[in-house]
Formats: C-alpha cells, structure tokens, sequence
C-alpha cells in the first residue's frame, strides 16, 4: 500500500463535502459560497470582504501557502 498524500489539490467539484478554500473575485459578479458552506474554512480573494471568517490575499500566495501548511499541521 502506498501512503496517502497530506493534501489534493481540486478545482471545481464545489459539492464536494471536503475543507475547501474559495477563490472569489467580487469583480465577476458571481455570488459568493461561503455563507452557505461550511466546509469553506477560508476566501482567497482579490478585495476586502465584510464576511466573517478567514481571508486570504489572492495576490499573496505565500501566505495561502502559509495558511495550507498550518491547517495540515492542525490535521496531524
């Protein structure tokens, strides 16, 4: 049996009952998913939302790289 990788990296399958976080642009108008799932623990977004919860810079992915890596760390 080979092991099982600590994270996957999925685009689309927003049904999918797995942490996820949501990229959303407010500039394109689409509604954001946030407030109606709970498997969304963070937004990475190019604008400042008044949304409660986690908010990534899409413009930094450093720091959504950060924020991967301490919710693995959590996940151990």
């Amino acid at each position: 049996l080979q092991p099982l990788p600590d994270l996957l990296l999925i685009e689309g399958n927003k049904a999918l009952a797995v942490p996820k976080i949501e990229v959303h642009r407010p500039s394109l108008g689409r509604p954001l998913l946030a407030a109606d799932d709970p498997c969304i623990m963070a937004v990475a977004t190019d604008s400042v939302l008044d949304i409660p919860g986690v908010q990534l810079d899409l413009n930094t992915p450093s720091a959504i790289a950060r924020f991967i890596r301490q919710w693995i760390k959590k996940e151990d």
